[in-house]
């Protein structure tokens, strides 16, 4: 993942997959039914799942000035990430055509997996490398990080929060309530490794603050433990009754990861202060957010269309509007790259050797 949160990138695509299940190797000849012998979620709700997730990050990351960095990776790092998730992403926008043309349920689900990945990486590379030049521009004065990184805790939240709402469904299979489990515990991690660094990061200062941080995290674990072992008891047992305990103890887990959130933000000094710009080098980071968000919402446009198809196969507009999106995104994505490009060739940033 050259250096963009390699555990992040990693674990996306696997989750994503667990969530909608990944393409048969033989391919074609899925239906919309077929889903329930697949991952927890069926394509349609894979569209819905995509549309929140591109719509949170852009919102989180590209129109708001980011207090801490995504990972180490380097603004040159961030470019070449950029070009490589392109072309991943307009082969899988190929594929996901394909796959609707043979009514591929399996198929279609594969694509939307690798294109939520590829496009909240684009996204999240994208708010780093405005990040990074920021931070090695001279003339700018650099960040000063919060106790917590919300969007951390957004992304996590969003990803548990559709991921448990798996256990409403009948008929549901204890392969894909272990899929939900690999899901809460990915995000479970970065959650409570975000409550341990707002502890460590305010013990000096407020020990008493620290401890509240330190207690969210138990507190995490405690839920997260209480929710593990009602996916143990409906795998070893499936039931109406187990299925609906791990629904119920879902909710305990997000108002949690709520307290995380409204904890860390609810007094000024937890917050951090965004990297401060020239405006030289300003006019070379607008063209890159700008960019960043047609892509984001060409790719969100591109999905909306896609669910119309696959919910109102009657409609003709759709195909023709999914066919205009992945072009903008192909235009877009060409921007993105152009205006990275020229503020690297700038001269501003004085990148780490």
């Amino acid at each position: 993942m050259a250096g963009l949160d390699r555990k992040r990138g990693s674990d996306f695509l696997g989750m994503l997959q667990q969530m909608g299940g990944k393409a048969k190797a033989s391919g074609g000849g899925g239906s919309a039914s077929d889903s329930g012998n697949m991952g927890f979620l069926s394509s349609v709700q894979l569209c819905a799942f995509f549309v929140k997730t591109s719509q949170m990050a852009s919102e989180s990351l590209l129109l708001k000035e980011r207090d801490h960095p995504l990972s180490i990776q380097t603004f040159s790092g961030c470019c070449d990430e950029v070009v490589a998730k392109r072309k991943t992403m307009l082969v899988a926008i190929g594929k996901c055509n394909a796959a609707v043309d043979l009514h591929d349920e399996a198929g279609i689900c594969s694509a939307l997996a690798i294109l939520n990945e590829a496009i909240s990486l684009i996204i999240e590379t994208t708010a780093q490398a405005v990040y990074q030049v920021a931070e090695k521009s001279p003339g700018c004065r650099k960040a000063d990080p919060g106790v917590i990184d919300v969007y951390l805790l957004a992304r996590g939240k969003l990803a548990i929060e559709i991921a448990t709402g798996g256990f409403s469904r009948a008929s549901i299979t204890g392969e894909q309530v272990m899929s939900i489990a690999a899901v809460v515990a990915t995000h479970l991690e970065v959650l409570r490794d975000q409550c341990l660094k707002a502890a460590s990061k305010t013990k000096g200062g407020d020990p008493k603050q620290s401890m509240v941080f330190d207690s969210l995290a138990r507190g995490l674990s405690g839920n997260a433990a209480m929710l593990v072992a009602t996916i143990k008891a409906f795998v070893a047992a499936p039931s109406a009754i187990n299925r609906k305990a791990a629904e119920t103890l879902s909710k305990p887990l997000l108002a949690c990861i709520d307290a995380v959130i409204a904890i860390g933000t609810s007094e000024p000094r937890f917050v951090g202060t965004a990297p401060v710009m020239t405006r030289d080098v300003a006019d070379y980071v607008k063209p890159i957010q700008a960019a960043g968000l047609s892509v984001a919402s060409a790719a969100t446009l591109f999905v909306t269309a896609l669910k119309t198809r696959l919910t109102q196969p009657e409609n003709r507009d759709a195909p023709l509007a999914m066919k205009r999106y992945a072009t903008s995104i192909d235009s877009a994505l060409s921007e993105l790259v152009k205006a990275m490009r020229g503020c690297r060739d700038s001269g501003l940033i004085y990148e780490d050797p």
